[in-house]
């Protein structure tokens, strides 16, 4: 029996090009009436993942901070509301979401941050102390200025917004592996625990001046280590972040490889990310080892088209697992017409 995914991501909303969470889900919904009618047809999602980037998010000194995050944010819970309603018959256990870079509380981060003395920034050696994941140092190109990160407890701080959200959307939730808001992974078995889905921030010191997407190595271990503790091994394991791995080589917002060398390692076979407004599947295989994952990309559900990538639509994924869990389909969506999801490509 195979075992269908409906993978979405990058649910912001533009000002200059909004679109509402009820124009999604009609638009999803006669998507799902196409999908249903092709030869083979696409299976209804047993799951959906949502990776990341649910909120637009808000600049520093914007002067809408918290206010109009929260509404964002309200907006965001509706959609994964609504999402489990009309696609999961309301099993909120189906749902799995992870944070995006613009998830991030700018103002927050900032505030645990305080600017570098005089004699610090002279004997900082720039730039390998920015290049460090786990360097308290940020540097502001707009005012040419050294940071320190000084309050490690208000820093972190900024996923709070997300996590909130995510507390209430779980809350009282019955699942096979309990599900903790405050910790950066969660797991969701599912299909009879067969499968289970590894949901990683990848937001982990990134911040109003440190745009790179990473992974807590302990998360890794840690997610790894609950699932050795299952009473059945599953058959597949997924992992979804949001943060894509390469891209333009004057941009520095992408996730490190290390992160899939770890996966890889603990067993993982299919990676599921956003972030690049645009659908892509790749392999990923580590040097001297039979072992590889392949790593599938959704496109933007929601982004404007001054977000979107030249020659790209509104897209998500349906992926179709194989009962054998050794192969699967993938069909992309795109918005190629107002407000009508089609095929872009099967793969």
């Amino acid at each position: 029996m195979s075992f269908t995914v409906m993978h979405l991501s990058d649910t912001h909303r533009a000002k200059a090009d909004p679109i509402s969470n009820k124009e999604l889900i009609s638009a999803l919904l006669s998507d799902r009436g196409r999908q249903a009618a092709l030869s083979p047809p696409i299976p209804p999602p047993d799951i959906i993942v949502v990776s990341g980037d649910l909120v637009q998010g808000l600049q520093l000194g914007s002067g809408l901070h918290p206010t109009e995050l929260e509404k964002q944010y309200a907006e965001a819970e509706e959609l994964l509301s609504l999402l489990a309603k009309h696609f999961l018959d309301g099993d909120r256990s189906r749902l799995i979401v992870v944070p995006g870079n613009h998830d991030v509380d700018w103002a927050v981060a900032r505030m645990g941050m305080t600017p570098a003395t005089a004699n610090e920034q002279e004997e900082v050696k720039l730039p390998s102390a920015l290049q460090d994941a786990d360097s308290p140092y940020r540097w502001s190109w707009q005012e040419r200025k050294l940071f320190r990160i000084e309050d490690n407890a208000a820093y972190e701080n900024k996923m709070q917004p997300y996590r909130a959200m995510h507390a209430r959307f779980y809350d009282k939730l019955t699942a096979a592996i309990p599900i903790e808001s405050s910790r950066d992974w969660n797991l969701f078995s599912v299909h009879g625990g067969r499968i289970v889905v590894a949901a990683f921030e990848s937001t982990h010191r990134n911040d109003c001046y440190r745009f790179a997407g990473s992974i807590r190595k302990e998360a890794i271990a840690e997610a790894h280590l609950a699932i050795r503790q299952l009473p059945t091994a599953p058959d597949l394991l997924i992992a979804t972040w949001h943060h894509g791995l390469q891209g333009d080589p004057d941009h520095n917002d992408y996730l490190d490889t290390g992160a899939i060398h770890r996966m890889v390692d603990c067993g993982f076979r299919v990676g599921l990310h956003g972030h690049h407004h645009r659908s892509m599947v790749a392999p990923f295989a580590m040097f001297g080892s039979e072992e590889s994952m392949v790593l599938i990309g959704a496109g933007s559900l929601c982004a404007g088209n001054r977000e979107l990538p030249t020659g790209s639509f509104r897209h998500y994924n349906m992926i179709v697992v194989d009962d054998s869990m050794a192969s699967a389909r993938l069909h992309v969506r795109h918005m190629a017409s107002e407000g009508g999801f089609s095929a872009a490509t099967v793969a």
